[in-house]
């Protein structure tokens, strides 16, 4: 799963990669004007020799368009929108 956001610290933003469990398995600190696209790009850099099975990533709304083709044509990589259910607070 991918994440971006947390935005606590002004000019910074945290893009992140946990597994199933919500641990993390990469983890970029970056300037906050970068997009979700570059934000991903940071943590999907060098993680293939590292985690070999790595097929699927779910990822918020933030990740819709065209940056699933990318992630699948860049690294062979699904990435899934979750849609977040009624009333939903964060990502689950």
């Amino acid at each position: 799963m991918a994440s971006t956001g947390e935005k606590k610290v002004n000019g910074r933003k945290r893009s992140l990669l946990v597994d199933t469990l919500g641990l993390p398995l990469r983890i970029c600190v970056h300037a906050a004007n970068l997009t979700e696209h570059e934000g991903l790009e940071c943590v999907l850099t060098e993680v293939g020799p590292f985690l070999p099975h790595l097929t699927l990533i779910w990822a918020d709304q933030g990740y819709r368009g065209d940056i699933s083709e990318w992630v699948k044509d860049e690294y062979g990589l699904t990435l899934e929108i979750v849609a977040k259910e009624p009333g939903q607070q964060g990502f689950k």
